[in-house]
């Protein structure tokens, strides 16, 4: 286009010209043209065209742009020196059909010489023969037009296909349902009617459009709601969505967060955003951890909203693990996230006065602490005595007896020995604990009875040995041995005793090669007597 500009203003002003006195030329060659050829009705163009001025000291004129000798468009040029040239131009929306262009100058005003001058409207030579274009339609915007598009609407159903389904190659959705013709006829459905199965759905609503009997899927699992026995995929049937009165063509009926299904499993209710009604929200329960169908999960005591409150665990029956439950902490006063409530060093499990410091063993169980308890124990001794007697102040029974100190001390048996008596028998079964019993009446007669019969056993016996001596002495060949006298030992110097001599030990086992264990012993031989006989 530039190259055009150029080139007609070099030619006007480097080129002679013929002027005729009847016509005045202010046009570059007569030439009009357009932005671009390759359009389309509707589209909007550019038509220019270049002004000259070879014979004026100055002019001014309006330039208008005509369709078809039809006024298109007005430009202006205002004071275009001597030997100048401009380019103009008008924007115009394209019709279909044939266009042709052209320019003429209306309205020239010049100054010659310094005189101003009207040049008359038949004076000024317009173009003669302007640009002449067909413009083609392409409805459906893709830049081809219909002449020459197979597919004018763009309905991916070509326009020779489109007489056979009575649709319209220049209407995309012939039928109006939203659904394009060529897809109607590509699923089976008749693209010139809105319900194409006649079950009372339009196409566009219908998830089954050749289908009768379904036209619904709310779970978008493509079996239609009329036999998917779970519309909304929720893990809960419809028949028992029924029974819990639920919406079988909502997930999450109650909108708490939790599909209807997994509510059933947790043993909540899908129909209440709370199902325990324990001030928190199942969502929240779900979340934490809590039992949604309980109001105390942990079963201590306190609902799990007070827990939450005290900042206790809601899942944990015993928050601080001092081995009492939270509720009973709760009950009693003493706080649940702290072993040692009252900070004494003892455990709250352990201390009987588990919020005075000052106090924390009950040894009696009296209610008294033992620091101001007089008799710890409870045994009728005070303390004072106890450790007197030696006894233990925290033992009401010292010598594990039965029978406490104090009362001991009133019969006057000793609270620290379980036999005072020594007679074998505890205090508690001695009817005379202070009165040592060694044997019971039956105990004396078994031994009197095993006495008689020894005195019996030992006389009878002297006397069968009596008798047999007696029946010795009458058999003639009898002899009595003689009893050897004893020598006195004669007193020797210390020098003349013999020497005692050692004794000899025993040699120890040996082992044999062939494994047998022997002993080796020596046997000194000894000098019996000539008169020896065996």
């Amino acid at each position: 286009m530039n190259f055009k500009i150029y080139f007609t203003i070099f030619t006007l002003l480097f080129l002679p010209h013929v002027v005729h006195a009847e016509t005045f030329d202010f046009l570059a060659n007569q030439n009009v043209w357009v932005s671009s050829e390759t359009v389309f009705a509707g589209d909007t163009i550019q038509i220019y065209t270049v002004v000259l001025n070879t014979q004026f000291d100055q002019m001014t004129a309006d330039v208008q742009f005509l369709n078809h000798d039809k006024v298109v468009g007005v430009s202006q040029v205002t004071n275009l020196q001597k030997e100048g040239a401009k380019q103009v131009k008008t924007s115009y929306v394209l019709p279909k059909g044939e266009q042709v262009f052209s320019v003429r100058l209306t309205n020239v005003r010049v100054i010659d010489n310094g005189a101003t001058k009207i040049i008359e409207d038949n004076e000024v030579r317009g173009v003669d023969n302007g640009v002449k274009i067909v413009i083609d339609v392409d409805t459906d915007g893709d830049d081809i037009g219909d002449i020459k598009d197979e597919d004018d609407d763009n309905d991916n159903l070509k326009d020779t296909e489109e007489p056979a389904h009575n649709t319209d190659p220049k209407k995309p959705d012939t039928d109006g349902d939203g659904i394009l013709d060529g897809v109607e006829v590509s699923k089976g459905m008749n693209p010139v009617k809105t319900d194409s199965d006649g079950d009372g759905y339009k196409d566009n609503a219908d998830l089954f459009p050749i289908n009768k009997q379904e036209w619904a899927d709310i779970d978008k699992d493509g079996i239609g709601d009329n036999v998917d026995p779970d519309d909304d995929n929720d893990e809960l049937l419809d028949v028992d969505e029924k029974a819990y009165g639920s919406d079988p063509h909502k997930k999450d009926t109650d909108g708490d967060g939790i599909l209807d299904g997994e509510e059933k499993k947790l043993g909540s209710s899908p129909v209440k955003t709370d199902s325990d009604d324990d001030g928190i929200s199942d969502k929240k329960e779900k979340e934490i951890g809590t039992n949604l169908a309980m109001v105390d999960s942990d079963q201590d005591g306190i609902n799990d909203l007070d827990e939450l409150d005290l900042g206790t665990d809601p899942l944990l029956n015993d928050s601080d693990k001092d081995g009492v439950l939270d509720g009973i902490e709760k009950a009693r006063g003493t706080d649940p996230l702290n072993i040692d409530t009252d900070g004494d060093g003892v455990n709250d499990l352990e201390d009987a006065f588990p919020l005075d410091d000052k106090e924390s063993l009950d040894t009696d169980k009296d209610g008294i602490g033992n620091n101001a308890d007089t008799d710890d124990d409870g045994d009728g001794l005070s303390d004072t005595k106890e450790e007197i007697l030696n006894t233990n102040p925290l033992l009401a029974d010292s010598d594990q007896d039965g029978i406490e100190d104090g009362k001991e001390f009133e019969l006057g048996t000793n609270p620290l020995v379980v036999d005072t008596d020594g007679d074998g028998k505890d205090d508690a079964i001695d009817q005379r604990p202070l009165v040592a019993q060694r044997f019971t009446l039956i105990q004396l007669a078994s031994i009197l009875v095993g006495l008689i019969v020894f005195i019996a056993i030992v006389f009878y016996g002297k006397k069968l040995v009596d008798n047999q001596k007696s029946d010795l002495k009458r058999d003639p060949d009898y002899r009595p041995k003689r009893k050897k006298k004893r020598r006195k030992p004669v007193q020797l110097a210390f020098e003349d005793r013999p020497r005692r001599k050692k004794k000899r030990r025993r040699p120890r086992p040996e082992q044999s090669r062939d494994g047998e264990q022997r002993l080796r012993k020596r046997v000194k031989k000894r000098r019996r007597p000539a008169n020896y006989e065996e």
